[in-house]
């Protein structure tokens, strides 16, 4: 057996549970859609009102990539997020540029027809959030509740 408890299917050793052709695995087959995500909001979260009256909130953070040997420069990725739980609205609208904040969820692809062609994108859909640590504004500047923010129906990304 391994360390993570999973075992390995060697000469006549069975695989781990639920790997076996022939055995039913469950209803889910085993997957897992779970995120976590740790980083710094790059576009702040907007609402918007669906066509069957429910909000939508959107929102962009990008987590930096670690170091790797022989790579220069900083890398990091960006990953937009959606929150369909009005539950989770309160916590998202006192979200600023630069705030850390924590996001668990599932990833989703999400289609939509453009004007020639069927279009995609994948994106987080946020279960839970949480701030982490807020960004520091600048000397001088004003904090982010100064600014109104986008709300009305179609404002996004």
């Amino acid at each position: 057996m391994r360390e993570n408890g999973l075992r390995s299917a060697g000469r006549g050793a069975r695989a781990a549970q639920g790997t076996d052709p022939g055995e039913d695995p469950g209803r889910d087959g085993g997957h897992r859609n779970e995120v976590l995500l740790v980083g710094r909001i790059t576009a702040e979260p907007v609402f918007r009102e669906m066509a069957n009256g429910n909000r939508l909130a959107s929102w962009r953070m990008c987590m930096a990539r670690p170091p790797r040997e022989g790579v220069s420069g900083r890398r990091s990725d960006a990953v937009y997020c959606v929150g369909f739980d009005p539950g989770l609205h309160p916590e998202l609208v006192e979200w600023r540029l630069g705030d850390v904040v924590r996001v668990t969820g599932a990833l989703r692809r999400r289609f939509w027809h453009g004007r020639a062609e069927e279009r995609s994108t994948c994106e987080v859909e946020a279960r839970t959030v949480a701030l982490v640590r807020r960004s520091r504004p600048a000397d001088g500047d004003l904090p982010a509740a100064a600014f109104p923010r986008a709300t009305e129906e179609g404002a996004g990304r």
